[in-house]
């Protein structure tokens, strides 16, 4: 599956012709995600006081909810 940046977004094909676009950034005791499954009409937006982890915790989300990674 490829990754793909522009215009500030990334770009991540799930399937063949399916995406997910996200907003990312971190920076010491601060990180953020904010990503959009068009497909699956889910909206995900994780803020922390800490630098790591939001990541894991949308993929894991995204697990709970039957939704392909």
């Amino acid at each position: 599956k490829e990754n793909c940046y522009g215009y500030g977004v990334w770009i991540r094909e799930k399937e063949k012709g399916s995406y997910i676009h996200y907003f990312q950034g971190f920076d010491p005791g601060v990180s953020f995600v904010s990503s959009h499954d068009s497909e699956d009409n889910l909206l995900i937006t994780i803020t922390s006081n800490f630098s790591c982890n939001v990541w894991r915790l949308n993929k894991k989300i995204r697990e709970l909810m039957g939704k392909k990674n």
